[in-house]
């Protein structure tokens, strides 16, 4: 039997070297649900594909989007009363993507608390200015949003 003899150094190097690999192959799990991209058909104008606008066919329900750029991350949300609104997930005090919060009934940032209601008006600070508003439509089952 022949026996290769292995340095501490570099058996120390493999262990690191597979703890980096399982490390890089475990990010895209703990990041698989990433702000949908959606390319904009028409100058100024972002079109949800079917499977992203059923997304919003619940009651309260809400989806995070991100135009294909990358420059602007906006929040929809579906009301109790069926409409439809968009704001820039973007907090005005930090810019922390904001999220709908369902037991509060409004957007709330998670960095440090500031309050948005459903038209992006600030309830609670930090924040000091309302979110952006987007026009938001459906078209044929699909939501479209006026940027």
């Amino acid at each position: 039997m022949d026996r290769r003899k292995t340095s501490r150094r570099d058996f120390l190097g493999l262990g690191v070297a597979a703890m980096a690999a399982s490390a890089c192959g475990g990010c895209s799990l703990l990041g698989s649900r990433k702000p949908d991209a959606v390319v904009p058909e028409e100058a100024g104008v972002l079109r949800l594909g079917e499977a992203d606008s059923s997304a919003l066919l619940g009651s309260q329900t809400s989806l995070l989007v991100t135009a294909k750029d990358g420059n602007e991350k906006i929040l929809v949300v579906h009301r109790d009363d069926g409409s439809l609104f968009a704001v820039s997930s973007a907090c005005t005090h930090r810019g922390c993507d904001v999220g709908y919060d369902k037991k509060l009934g409004h957007l709330r940032c998670p960095c440090h608390g500031s309050q948005y209601g459903l038209g992006g008006d600030n309830i609670k600070g930090p924040a000091k200015k309302p979110l952006k508003r987007y026009s938001v439509t459906t078209d044929n089952g699909r939501v479209v949003i006026t940027l």
